[in-house]
């Protein structure tokens, strides 16, 4: 059950058919199956009458508008109860105090450091066993027993659970990232460009040498054949991914890629969340665009004409759910086996909107997924 915050919001829209465009490369060698997501309950409006104000809305009327951690709670499943105060102080004290360190960047999943070292390790084995026993000399036995990691840092070879960032070409990938990493002593790690595919590889963020958070390159229109395999290699074959994050873009919906690596993500096992980016530019597109959020209109407005203001407010945040809810039924998210928490945040901010929110409680989950959290 879906928690209904109060009687303003809007029944959901009808459920649209998904329509089916070619896949991409990086899609394209995924199988076609049909994933299946538990029921998100529609939201009922309780009541058909106008917003009334019991008391004088604030000044700033900003302050009613919908705000992207308000949207996490309302969609947020049964099956998840609310994070404490407590587990969201640790996991934002954790973030902010964390030595980020880029550790590597690579185009072949061959080349991870633990991986290159155990293949190496393996080929190093299996040739000094090929050697004649009459051969063999203490040399061997050394070589055999040697601890030495072929040129690979040792700090690179530690286990630490791994978290991926994963989403369409665009959708805001380096944004998050940054958000959630950088802290006050400390400069952006990922270049922001607006020029779709820029991210060419698979890029790891030591933190605080407790977790690991992997940075992929986009799938889409502009991405590029070698990308798909390292992102596709990966998903499949690394024992220490713990959770995957797909980032959906707020403005564009689920578009047929998203789907199909949902579908590959339920097909491979592996537990993902959905975070919605650029939440700002959806609750930017439904309020009002009268100048009722122009502060010396608001202290010269009279109470009755503040309280109509209010009730403008109110119907474009029902607006705002609305939307919302159709996509999310039109992805047939309410029809997956494992429920995803769905997180919505936003990495810009307009006159609506006027600072970053739902980073916290990406934080949070990501802490919770890697064992850490209290």
């Amino acid at each position: 059950m879906l928690v209904r915050p109060s009687s303003r919001y809007l029944q959901p829209c009808n459920h649209v058919q998904r329509r089916y465009a070619s896949i991409n490369y990086l899609v394209a060698a995924l199988a076609q199956n049909k994933a299946k997501f538990p029921e998100i309950s529609p939201v009922k409006n309780s009541s058909k009458s106008k917003p009334i104000a019991k008391e004088l809305p604030p000044k700033n009327l900003s302050r009613l508008v919908i705000t992207p951690s308000a949207l996490t709670e309302h969609f947020r499943q049964a099956e998840y109860t609310n994070f404490s105060v407590q587990q969201i102080s640790e996991a934002q004290s954790f973030f902010n105090r964390a030595k980020v360190s880029l550790e590597w960047t690579l185009a072949d999943y061959e080349e991870i450091p633990d991986i290159k070292y155990e293949r190496l390790l393996e080929k190093r084995i299996t040739s000094l066993n090929e050697i004649d026993p009459y051969y063999k000399t203490k040399y061997h036995e050394s070589m055999l027993n040697s601890k030495k990691t072929f040129g690979i840092q040792p700090e690179l070879l530690r286990p630490l659970p791994e978290v991926l960032l994963l989403g369409h070409t665009n959708v805001g990938k380096s944004s998050l990232l940054n958000n959630l990493i950088v802290n006050s002593d400390a400069s952006e790690y990922a270049y922001v460009s607006q020029r779709a595919g820029y991210t060419k590889t698979i890029n790891c963020y030591n933190i605080g040498r407790k977790l690991r958070v992997i940075d992929s390159p986009g799938y889409g229109q502009f991405g590029e054949a070698k990308q798909g395999k390292v992102v596709l290699d990966y998903i499949s074959k690394r024992h220490l991914l713990r959770r995957v994050f797909i980032l959906i873009d707020s403005v564009e919906g689920f578009r047929v890629e998203d789907m199909q690596m949902m579908d590959h993500l339920i097909s491979e096992g592996v537990p993902f969340e959905v975070v919605f980016t650029k939440t700002d530019a959806v609750i930017g597109k439904y309020m009002p665009k009268k100048g009722i959020f122009n502060s010396q209109n608001n202290k010269k407005s009279d109470p009755q004409k503040r309280a109509e203001m209010s009730d403008m407010i109110a119907k474009s945040n029902e607006q705002v759910i609305a939307y919302y809810t159709r996509i999310i039924h039109e992805a047939k998210l309410h029809e997956v086996v494992t429920v995803p928490r769905l997180l919505f945040n936003n990495a810009a901010t307009n006159r609506y909107i006027d600072k970053t929110h739902g980073f916290k409680e990406v934080r949070t989950t990501i802490m919770e997924s890697c064992g850490l959290l209290k």
